[in-house]
């Protein structure tokens, strides 16, 4: 199962976020996202996925709009090393906030991550780490 981890609007949650406790990391006066924006970050676990590029094509066809345009032969390989890398490019998160967003037995470190998009307002990356596969989408005004 492939599941909406965080879903952001504007620093409130969207209506299917599992990570409830995502509002906290806003308690700091240092984090902010670019403009008015939606992040939805998904979680796949490698137990019940086979490859990265299959939690890709699953956000894909469950999304719409600008995501279900995203064609998985068009991604490149990025040189990413952490998520704080990733998420660096949608806003200014301290690497202590940044680790409540996510599970806590994540290191954060990135075995292979791919740019799907990146142009204007719309990015999606997606990486693997030692414990799940996640795809970031995020656009901004």
């Amino acid at each position: 199962m492939v599941q909406l981890w965080i879903s952001l609007r504007n620093d409130r949650i969207g209506y299917s976020c599992v990570n409830k406790r995502i509002l906290r990391i806003f308690q700091n006066d240092n984090v902010h996202f670019y403009g008015d924006y939606d992040l939805d970050i998904y979680i796949g676990t490698r137990h019940d996925h086979s490859s990265l590029d299959n939690v890709i094509e699953k956000v894909i066809v469950r999304e719409t709009g600008w995501i279900q345009n995203v064609k998985l032969d068009d991604s490149t390989v990025c040189e990413k090393s952490h998520i704080q890398d990733i998420i660096s490019e949608f806003g200014h998160v301290p690497i202590k906030e940044i680790r409540k967003m996510f599970p806590r037995k994540e290191d954060l470190k990135i075995i292979r991550a791919v740019e799907l998009r990146k142009d204007g307002n719309f990015f999606m990356f997606a990486c693997e780490t030692l414990c799940f596969y996640y795809v970031f989408c995020f656009a901004t005004s």
